[in-house]
């Protein structure tokens, strides 16, 4: 692997695996609107663009325009109840961001997820080691697959995203570093299958976190094997 000067990731399949609080969240709900739940599973297939979108996938809308902003609301207040009940880092992932900062490597999250969320989890999970930047879904900042968040951590950095790599476990990963120009790492151990992100031809494959952070950092394989 060549040498980066920043590394981006996406947090939800990620970093952390948050699907049964999400899925959780919306089960509650529907069940409110009196409609049966989904198994935690499904919830694989209906995350990736954000609350609105999971929101109207769950309830079979057609699009945005049908969601009523009191859903959003309830969503929002289910979550915020359940954010770190179930939720947990990746194996290898707490090491893989520490090695990245540990190297001098600039760090930071891209999320479709509500920002103060995802703040939140990732200062709890992570503490001092959490990336320098996290920055979620806002009402200003244009959600992935659209670049702009790549684009404003970039620039924040100083550096030209083609001298960072982004990290992700999903379609809306790989448009994301596409438009963007970047080198991506597709994330084969989060929520969508390796056949649909190894289709947008990543420029880096790996199973687990910690085979991706062995492919960053060998020399501490090597190091470790030693020991």
């Amino acid at each position: 692997m060549k040498h980066y000067d920043g590394i981006i990731w996406d947090l939800d399949g990620t970093l952390a695996d948050t699907l049964t609080d999400l899925g959780d969240s919306v089960n509650a709900l529907l069940a409110e609107a009196g409609r049966p739940p989904y198994p935690t599973e499904q919830y694989k297939t209906f995350v990736g663009n954000g609350a609105a979108w999971l929101l109207v996938r769950a309830f079979g809308l057609s699009g945005l325009e049908e969601l009523p902003a009191s859903l959003l609301d309830g969503f929002k207040r289910e979550y915020d109840h359940r954010l770190l009940c179930h939720t947990k880092l990746y194996p290898y992932a707490a090491q893989w961001v520490r090695s990245c900062r540990e190297a001098g490597m600039k760090t930071a999250v891209l999320t479709n997820k509500p920002e103060q969320a995802a703040q939140t989890l990732l200062h709890t999970l992570l503490a001092d080691d959490a990336p320098e930047l996290i920055l979620g879904g806002t009402a200003q900042r244009k959600k992935k697959p659209a670049p702009d968040g790549i684009f404003e951590i970039t620039g924040i950095w100083n550096i030209a995203p083609e001298n960072c790599l982004y990290v992700g476990d999903s379609d809306v990963d790989m448009q994301t570093a596409q438009a963007a120009g970047m080198d991506v790492l597709a994330a084969g151990w989060g929520f969508r299958p390796s056949s649909e992100l190894l289709m947008y031809c990543p420029t880096y494959y790996a199973p687990t976190a910690e085979a991706a952070c062995r492919l960053m950092f060998p020399a501490e394989e090597a190091v470790n094997h030693a020991v």
